[in-house]
């Protein structure tokens, strides 16, 4: 009998501490994932580095923070980072050319998820390619700050809704003010890069990147989550036939610095045990694990252990038994989702309820319009 299972896991950072009100950035290395606290749109429009996160701009570049939302509950709030903009000429619209915060972020469904591919309401705060300060649809006088090197952006916020946001560099300061509905100061936040185009680099219009560094938030109004992660290992799927196991373990794409190898782990009496280690493939970025011999006449928790930045992060999830004492099984498909309803919480508890035996895919699982960024067939 063959078993086809999407690893129903949980992600565990082991050994993790408790995440505060507030954050600050810690990026290093050189990767395009930018690490499991943040959701880049696209991915691979966002890269890390250095201490840097560097952007290529285009319309509604955003990078997420997974961890920390803005609460609805009454309260303050303040942001800053360091931006500069890195491009070969001048932009053509500087006044289309900005980066800085998206906040409040909020969508049609009440979940940081949703909000991430299907944001309908927020407010931005910025400086433009040429120079001008931006914040929730005001733009400020000439400021004399040169995007071209570094500047400060700090935003705050206070409980009454009262926003101001300063550019500083090298002994000049900008400010520009504005009232919020306070109402409306919940949700998600994230940084931006923005210009008016669908690509970033688009017929003859060369790239322009910006870089962010120090990415810092404090205040009662932000509520800390540290469980809400994405990676470093993204999924598992698995399976099950004629004694043999066959599990890949999906990450995304890792820097050549970061660690290669992912290992299998499995629970007996108690314990875990290491059963398997093998690579991480550069393209598919998938560790795969074959394990003949496989006892599949018992469920076996498992964990996929990856060693990242000093800890070691875990899928965890169970390799079920061979229901081969059913007289039927019970079968979930899964087809053509555009991700109207993303994540899809009452599919999955539906799923969950009807307990099935196999998980079948029949393709077509995503269209290419999902998240709105369309086809792109390289680099």
């Amino acid at each position: 009998m063959l078993l086809v299972v999407v690893g129903w896991g949980v992600v565990a950072l082991l050994s993790a501490d408790a995440g505060a009100a507030g954050f600050e950035s810690a990026w290093h290395g050189r990767r395009v994932w930018v690490g499991p606290a943040y959701w880049a749109n696209p991915l691979q429009d966002w890269r890390v580095e250095g201490e840097e996160v560097v952007a290529a701009a285009a319309r509604n570049r955003t990078l997420h923070r997974l961890t920390h939302q803005l609460a609805s509950h009454p309260g303050a709030f303040s942001m800053k980072v360091t931006v500069r903009m890195d491009a070969p000429q001048a932009p053509l619209q500087p006044k289309n050319v900005w980066a800085g915060f998206r906040f409040a972020i909020r969508g049609a469904l009440e979940d940081y998820r949703h909000v991430l591919i299907h944001p309908k309401a927020f407010f931005d705060a910025g400086i433009r390619a040429d120079g001008r300060l931006v914040l929730a649809g005001k733009t400020g006088p000439e400021s004399g700050l040169d995007p071209s090197q570094p500047v400060e952006l700090a935003l705050t916020v206070a409980a009454d809704g009262r926003a101001t946001l300063a550019g500083v560099q090298a002994g000049r300061r900008a400010e520009l003010s504005a009232q919020l509905p306070p109402a409306e100061l919940h949700g998600n936040l994230a940084l931006v890069a923005e210009a008016p185009r669908s690509r970033p680099q688009q017929g003859n219009l060369q790239p322009v990147h910006w870089r962010f560094r120090d990415w810092r938030a404090e205040g009662d109004k932000i509520e800390a989550h540290p469980d809400q992660t994405f990676g470093p290992i993204l999924w598992t799927q698995y399976t099950l036939s004629r004694g043999v196991l066959k599990l890949s373990a999906q990450f995304p794409p890792i820097g050549e610095a970061d660690a290669q190898t992912a290992r299998l782990e499995v629970r007996r009496n108690g314990a875990w045990q290491a059963i398997a280690t093998e690579r991480i493939h550069p393209l598919a970025r998938t560790a795969v694990f074959r394990i003949a011999g496989w006892d599949s006449t018992q469920d076996t928790p498992y964990r996929v252990v990856y060693r990242w930045q000093g800890r070691d992060h875990a899928w965890e999830g169970v390799v079920r038994h061979d229901p081969v004492e059913k007289p039927e099984l019970v079968v979930a498909a899964f087809t053509g989702d555009n991700g109207y309803v993303f994540p899809q919480t009452r599919l999955v508890r539906n799923v969950r309820l009807q307990n099935p035996d196999l998980l079948f895919f029949s393709g077509d699982q995503i269209y290419e319009s999902y998240g709105g960024f369309g086809i792109q067939r390289s680099p």
